[in-house]
């Protein structure tokens, strides 16, 4: 199994709860790190963290200008364009699994991992908040635009169609794109395209408005990330993996003023579900995280420590 991701420094925290994660549940994994602008410091936290825990992890540095002509835009992580590079970073594979770095695994993924992509050019699962004029650039429907933040990759088809290059020239030609590489993908990939289980990309900020399910990957989509506030929707599976990967959190939680309160509480008495829904989903994952802490605690004393037994003798 191969996983691929990407970071600079502004998703350091993001990356390292990644790696712990993704390696706690598949230690046989390999993994790509493409360094999109990493300080040296950020490199001797994630040199640290790999060498800890015995990761086998190759970390190549994204070529600096590879972009140079795509647009940057706002409250997009140019570091979002690296997926593009995988093809050509590992050419002698014929599939990766892209996670983006602002995510945690929560389970084994081969289950994943063994999807048989065909004449597909990727796995993916639906962007159900996706803006309809921005699903209708790429030529789809709303209903069948996927969010890039989890992918399943057929290499040999990126390869043989040139659909990287493709891509970016989707992204130069139109510069309105507000998701550019997510909708120049959905755009080049349409009809192609294996939807999967929104389990294996499940969005935090959006679990009040989705089904309960059991995530396999927890994605902290938006502008909030947990390495920046802890009120955030199911922070603590980020919180678990992030505490054991030695990740230092200092942040406050907003406080609510007394009328945030008053209102929340009429709003409960009243019985009306956009109060109480959150609350009960809020409850349910509470139960699911006290299943999966315990979980944890079941695995191998190197995935809470990261300490290796010394060899006898």
């Amino acid at each position: 199994m191969i996983i691929a991701t990407a970071s600079d420094d502004a998703f350091m925290p993001g990356l390292l709860a990644l790696l712990h994660s993704a390696h706690s549940h598949n230690p046989e994994a390999r993994f790509l790190v493409i360094d999109m602008g990493m300080s040296p410091g950020s490199r001797f936290k994630l040199d640290a963290l790999i060498d800890r825990f015995g990761i086998s992890a190759s970390i190549i540095r994204g070529a600096p200008d590879a972009f140079a002509r795509l647009p940057h835009v706002q409250r997009f992580a140019r570091s979002a364009y690296a997926r593009l590079l995988i093809p050509e970073l590992l050419p002698n594979e014929s599939k990766a699994l892209y996670i983006d770095a602002d995510a945690v695994v929560t389970c084994g993924l081969g289950e994943l991992w063994e999807k048989e992509l065909g004449n597909f050019l990727i796995a993916a699962a639906r962007d159900e908040f996706i803006a309809a004029d921005e699903a209708a650039r790429a030529g789809v429907n709303a209903d069948s635009y996927f969010n890039s933040g989890v992918l399943l990759m057929n290499l040999d088809l990126w390869r043989s169609e040139h659909v990287a290059s493709e891509a970016m020239a989707t992204i130069e030609k139109d510069r309105r794109l507000t998701l550019p590489d997510q909708t120049a993908l959905n755009a080049i990939c349409r009809g192609r395209v294996m939807l999967i289980d929104r389990r294996w990309n499940l969005f935090a900020a959006s679990v009040v408005e989705l089904p309960i399910t059991e995530p396999g990957i927890i994605h902290f989509t938006g502008v909030e990330k947990p390495w920046q506030r802890c009120d955030i929707p199911l922070f603590d599976f980020y919180g678990e993996h992030a505490r054991r990967a030695g990740i230092e959190l200092n942040f406050e939680s907003e406080r609510r003023t007394l009328r945030q309160f008053r209102k929340s509480v009429f709003g409960l008495l009243g019985f009306r579900s956009k109060y109480w829904r959150p609350l009960l989903v809020k409850w349910r994952y509470r139960l699911l995280l006290r299943r999966y802490v315990a979980h944890l605690r079941r695995l191998p004393a190197a995935v809470q420590t990261g300490r290796r037994q010394a060899s006898p003798g």
